[in-house]
């Protein structure tokens, strides 16, 4: 279903500055060897021909606490040792932060942003 997929989006919590293990996980089995890269020597082969990949996470801290730095690290990471190691094309990711505290008209708002993105990268 991934290959034939238009675009794959991740949807996922931060928790301790990453993505949960059962979502850590899933990556591990779903984006495989054979599957999602290859090996020629040690240098990984790119297998996902630069099919669109978003990224929509979010944090219980507000976004505005969610600093450039961890937020540039995260994002790095995602970029580097997923999108660009497996030859997906990262599409801007969105964040959504303050989750558990917000009120249901901010959580309205956001699923509206979630709807807006999708819409986007149709």
């Amino acid at each position: 279903m991934l290959r034939a997929a238009k675009t794959i989006t991740l949807i996922f919590p931060i928790w301790w500055g990453s993505f949960p293990a059962i979502g850590k996980g899933y990556l591990d089995r779903v984006l495989s060897y054979g599957f999602a890269f290859e090996l020629e020597n040690e240098t990984p082969v790119p297998k996902m021909n630069n099919k669109p990949l978003g990224l929509i996470y979010t944090t219980g801290s507000p976004e505005t606490e969610w600093n450039k730095a961890e937020k540039d690290h995260f994002e790095g990471v995602v970029k580097h040792s997923i999108s660009d190691f497996c030859g997906f094309d990262l599409l801007k990711p969105l964040h959504l932060g303050y989750v558990v505290q917000a009120s249901e008209k901010e959580h309205q708002a956001m699923l509206q942003r979630v709807s807006d993105y999708a819409e986007h990268y149709e």
